[in-house]
């Protein structure tokens, strides 16, 4: 199993939920990268350099982040820094998207370059995100589901190994579970596992209906 740092990226992580969502991730131990463009919130003006930081503040706190000033509206950039990601931190565990900017779009006003504006944000931006990394994510996604399929065969060859010499499916093991009902009843239901063993049989619960009300079985045995 990898020991490295979980990777997250935070979109909007400059300030707000995004802040609020890096900072978390960073107690919690993960590697986390900030993107935020540093504009106003109507995103039409430039802002300056802050003196503080989410990123540095997670740092402060003895966590692990650096901050990005790519724009999600830039699909090559935030290729280019997935990627990169990748390359130097040896993969991308999270993309948290909560990049968005507010402008007067509603349905009676609105001028068309605010909606034009808001749309390359949160939706030309969000596509941009999994445009990048999705691909990353499902490469990992395929990796994971071979090493599965190959624990998988291995406990199958392990089984197989320890089944007595000549056995067939006939001569399986059978165990028969019984439910007992209050009023002295019981039925049971054999259950064929190939190499299952005698210490702990396989217990099918069957519910017995004497009418109206009738309560559960009481007690269970196993008959070997």
């Amino acid at each position: 199993m990898s020991s490295r740092q979980r990777v997250a990226v935070v979109t909007g992580g400059g300030g707000g939920i995004g802040a609020a969502i890096a900072e978390e991730l960073g107690r919690d131990g993960w590697f986390v990268v900030t993107v935020d463009p540093l504009v106003t919130l109507d995103g039409s003006e430039r802002l300056q350099e802050p003196e503080e930081t989410t990123a540095g503040r997670i740092v402060a706190a003895g966590g692990s982040a650096r901050a990005s000033s790519v724009s999600v509206t830039d699909g090559e950039a935030v290729r280019g820094l997935f990627n990169e990601l990748v390359e130097e931190q040896g993969g991308l565990d999270a993309v948290v998207n909560v990049a968005g900017i507010t402008r007067q779009t509603g349905f009676a006003h609105g001028a068309e370059q605010d909606w034009l504006a808001v749309l390359a944000v949160h939706l030309g931006g969000y596509l941009n995100v999994l445009d990048a990394a999705l691909p990353l994510r499902v490469g990992v996604a395929s990796r994971r589901c071979r090493r599965l399929q190959l624990r998988q065969a291995s406990r199958r060859r392990h089984h197989l190994a320890d089944r007595p010499a000549g056995a067939t499916g006939g001569d399986r093991q059978r165990h028969v579970a019984h439910r007992c009902h209050p009023n002295g009843r019981r039925c049971h239901r054999t259950c064929s596992s190939g190499g299952h063993s005698e210490k702990r049989p396989r217990v099918l619960p069957v519910r017995i209906d004497a009418g109206p009300g009738a309560p559960w079985a009481a007690r269970c045995a196993h008959r070997r």
